[in-house]
Order: structure tokens, then sequence, then C-alpha cells
């Protein structure tokens, strides 16, 4: 008999470990980030028990969305489509974007896009930073997990 996992029991950590696959589109470039820190990334922040997919695109795909799926007319660094009922993501990520406020926050671009990473991993599971007290999980979650990536607290 198979066992359904409940959203509490991934959320908890139990399961497969997270898959994740990632799409490039638009000649973007994630470098000096390889495939396997993004994959670390994700299921550091995560956990168990999801499927996420990350595309990384340029700044018209990454507009597009935002528009179409959001209603807002700017280019994002990061859109997150949760589907709950499946413990499964869409996960996209605008590097040109990253790389700009990366560079105007004083931030190395490694940093910032290891940031967006977790950023929307996190928003694949369902953590939001729509009040101030799921802010602040949320944020305190971020330092942790960059952290053990020997990245600097982003705020």
């Amino acid at each position: 008999m198979s066992r359904r996992r409940t959203g509490a029991a991934r959320r908890a950590g139990l399961g497969p470990p997270t898959q994740v696959s990632i799409q490039f589109a638009g000649g973007v470039s994630v470098a000096p980030l390889d495939e396997r820190r993004i994959i670390r990334l994700t299921r550091e922040a995560a956990g168990r028990g999801h499927t996420i997919a990350l595309r990384f695109v340029g700044r018209a795909e990454a507009h597009r969305l935002n528009r179409e799926f959001r209603g807002a007319d700017y280019v994002p660094n990061v859109l997150t489509f949760p589907y709950p009922d499946i413990a499964s993501a869409d996960v996209v990520i605008c590097p040109p974007v990253v790389r700009e406020q990366a560079r105007a926050q004083g931030k190395t671009y490694a940093d910032h896009l290891s940031h967006m990473v977790v950023h929307g991993a996190l928003h694949a599971i369902g953590h939001t930073h729509e009040g101030r007290a799921d802010a602040a999980r949320m944020e305190s979650i971020e330092r942790d997990v960059l952290a053990r990536f020997g990245v600097p607290d982003p705020y």
C-alpha cells in the first residue's frame, strides 16, 4: 500500500531529495555559479520531497511572464509559480536584473544570484513575505541557508 505524503510531511523534510531541473533561455549566464551549486542551494532551501524547475531567462521573457501572470509591467528578478497540490514549482530568475541589482547594492553577482535562488525556492514551498512576521521568518531562513554557503547576510 502506498501512502501519499502530506504537505506537513514534505515541509518537515520527509521524502526523497528535492528534484531540481535547470533551464537556460535567451543566452543568459549564471557564471560564476555552476549548476551543482544551484541545485545544492535549492535543495537546502526547499528541504525534501519537492520538484522545482529553475528557468534562467532574459529580460524580455521575464517581463512577459510578469505581465501575463502577475499583471505587473516591469522586469522582475525572480518569479515563482508554486503548485502546492503536487509539491512542485517553477522558479524563473532573470540574471540580467540580478546582475544590475547586485551592482547597485554593492554585492557580488554570485552572492545575489544565490540569494534569488534561495528566495525563489522558499516561495516554491509556500513561504511568503506579505506580512511582517512572514517576512521576518522568510528572511531568517534565507540568512541561515546562505550562511551555510558562505554568502553574507543579504539584508
